[in-house]
């Protein structure tokens, strides 16, 4: 049990000792739920007619106004 314990307390130190804080991993989660919306856009668009060209701008403005909304554009 002390081996756990002493794992546990050790694996939470080194990983808040390597660079990551709590600011940095909400920034990479806000940018990739705006990617996964980009995506789910550009596959709406498509599959409803759009080329593929129109597809990607359309994704890209929904993109960008995510990012934008969140501050980070």
């Amino acid at each position: 049990m002390k081996k756990l314990v002493l794992t546990l307390v050790l694996g939470v130190f080194a990983f808040g000792s390597s660079g990551f804080n709590s600011n940095e991993l909400r920034l990479q989660s806000q940018s990739q739920y705006c990617f996964e919306l980009q995506h789910d856009a550009f596959a709406f668009h498509y599959n409803n007619g759009a080329s593929s060209d129109e597809a990607w701008e359309e994704s890209i403005e929904v993109y960008e106004r995510c990012e934008r909304k969140r501050g980070n554009y």
